[in-house]
């Protein structure tokens, strides 16, 4: 009888072993050289380093910084001192922050001071916010995985 490590971590349980060993079928000639390989591949497993993900998270004052250079590129020079004015107070309350770190309650404090001005000038920075943000989503990390925890700070 030939013994395949596939056949003995094909567990539902731990499918990161099963999905590995797909990739790699190995004969065995008896039961015990299989459990032996077993031990080994999950010995392998504890063993390796993480993979490092591709970084999604910037500084604001970065994205700030792109969104204001797009703007100045693309729109007028009216809308771009718009966004310019408006640019200063996010970075003077957010500006040694990064992107994930401005959240839905950080959003909401200045909106509620900014509202005390008028409406017109809360929904302003409201609109400012989420171009910035979909800026941000669209342009600089393309189909970005984890798209709701952006729009989760609006």
């Amino acid at each position: 009888m030939i013994w395949t490590l596939i056949g003995i971590l094909s567990n539902p349980i731990n499918k990161e072993v099963a999905c590995l060993n797909v990739m790699t079928p190995t004969l065995f000639k008896t039961k015990t050289e299989a459990k032996q390989a077993e031990r080994k591949r999950k010995e392998e497993l504890k063993n390796t380093k993480p993979v490092s993900e591709t970084p999604t998270d910037m500084g604001f004052l970065e994205l700030v910084n792109l969104r204001l250079d797009h703007v100045k590129a693309y729109n007028s020079e009216l809308h771009y001192e718009e966004h310019v004015y408006k640019a200063r107070k996010w970075i003077k309350n957010w500006g040694d922050l990064n992107c994930s770190e401005v959240t839905q309650n950080r959003v909401e404090r200045f909106i509620l001071e900014r509202n005390m001005i008028s409406a017109q000038t809360a929904n302003k920075e409201i609109r400012l916010l989420r171009a910035l943000f979909n800026f941000g989503k669209k342009k600089i990390f393309g189909p970005y995985k984890d798209r709701k925890k952006i729009m989760r700070t609006l």
